[in-house]
């Protein structure tokens, strides 16, 4: 704590408002004080914010004096100061894992990556370690907001371009810049126009959404193991997405001819009940328009079937498909660390999970019902180890 106190101090823009009231004792400077101390205090675990970033109503008699006196300390705030003292802990904590590891991923544009562990597990011992900095890259961390112009943001996203990010990514960019200005206006550190909402960004081409021909998928399945076969094959055959899959328990699965009580809820014969999700190591119900029953396709049956008695994870509240310590397993470790390999040695390294959910409407249009006794035949071809 003491550390971080020392460096507020140091990069601080504004000296600390309370040794400004023990230095000046005029009533003038002692009233402009006074009314800036009770603009009010941000709330933030494990951390000291600045003086300069506190804000309330001014208070009564004092209006024009504090706006005006407000507005020139909250001009002088950084970047870095703001992202770190209000828009992580008022805006992206709130959002999911997802989102939040969408802003963090985008941020680092911005933001030095010392001003990113600052910004996110400041205090935490378990934080990885930053990358290092990009050379010549346009970071924002000790521009003050108000003199962050719109030619400024223009050369973050063009260096993203230039370096070879894609259109997407610059756009993100642009987007998140202003989403945290748009922030900083609400709460009245920042004035004027949002210096990116006119940035410009050159026309997106969309890469080829490919799908897997019916060989393709037949020569995958024949290659994979244990879970990325299986996950594979209901992502095709369902329209569950990764996070259910990832998150489904073998209690929401009626492998069954007869209908069954689950939470209490009728759940009909060879059906799966989608009601948990997860994501990037967050587990938990889906929304409320993703809370559904899908069929449990003979094929999809069998195969989970088998895999049930092989796993020792097999009990009513284990994870369908779960890691050697129980855990669901995770998307993006299996696509990292098995997924892309296997997809090279194919002749398909643009292979992803999303592309089985896009192959389900072309296979099923093209051969029908007949598609789950292909892939019987690709299944019956593999060996099928017990998973732990």
């Amino acid at each position: 704590m003491a550390t971080h106190q020392a460096y507020l101090q140091r990069t601080s823009p504004i000296p600390d408002l309370d040794s400004r009231q023990s230095k000046r004792n005029s009533s003038a400077n002692a009233e402009c004080v006074s009314a800036l101390s009770s603009l009010g205090e941000l709330s933030r675990p494990c951390a000291e914010v600045p003086g300069h970033l506190e804000t309330k109503s001014p208070s009564a008699g004092t209006c024009g004096e504090t706006l005006a006196f407000d507005s020139a300390v909250s001009s002088r705030v950084t970047v870095a100061e703001y992202i770190e003292c209000r828009f992580v802990p008022e805006y992206i904590a709130l959002k999911t894992s997802a989102g939040r590891a969408h802003f963090r991923s985008i941020l680092k544009f911005v933001l030095s990556s010392e001003a990113m562990q600052r910004a996110f597990k400041a205090n935490s011992r378990t934080a990885k370690q930053p990358l290092g900095p990009i050379p010549g890259w346009p970071y924002m961390d000790s521009i003050p907001l108000g003199e962050v112009t719109r030619s400024w943001v223009q050369g973050v996203v063009s260096g993203a371009l230039d370096r070879g990010y894609s259109v997407q990514t610059a756009t993100h960019i642009r987007n998140v810049i202003r989403m945290f200005f748009a922030h900083a206006a609400q709460n009245r550190f920042f004035f004027g126009e949002n210096p990116a909402a006119s940035v410009i960004l050159p026309g997106m081409v969309r890469k080829t959404a490919h799908v897997l021909t019916l060989d393709q998928l037949k020569r995958f399945l024949q290659s994979a193991d244990y879970p990325e076969r299986e996950i594979a094959l209901m992502g095709t055959l369902t329209t569950m997405s990764m996070a259910e899959i990832c998150g489904l328990q073998w209690k929401y699965v009626n492998f069954s001819e007869l209908r069954r009580r689950i939470d209490g809820d009728w759940l009909d014969a060879k059906t799966i009940a989608v009601r948990m999700q997860s994501c990037r190591g967050e587990f938990g119900p889906v929304i409320s328009s993703r809370k559904r029953n899908v069929g449990l396709p003979d094929l999809l049956n069998s195969a989970l079937s088998q895999l049930r008695c092989r796993t020792k994870f097999g009990g009513q509240d284990d994870y369908v498909f779960a890691s050697r310590s129980g855990s669901p397993v995770s998307q993006d470790n299996l696509a990292n660390r098995k997924l892309k390999t296997l997809g090279e040695t194919l002749g398909m390294p643009w292979l992803s999970w999303h592309v089985f959910h896009r192959s389900r409407e072309p296979l099923y249009g093209e051969i029908g019902h007949r598609l789950q006794n292909e892939l019987k035949t690709a299944m019956s071809l593999t060996t099928t180890p017990g998973p732990f």
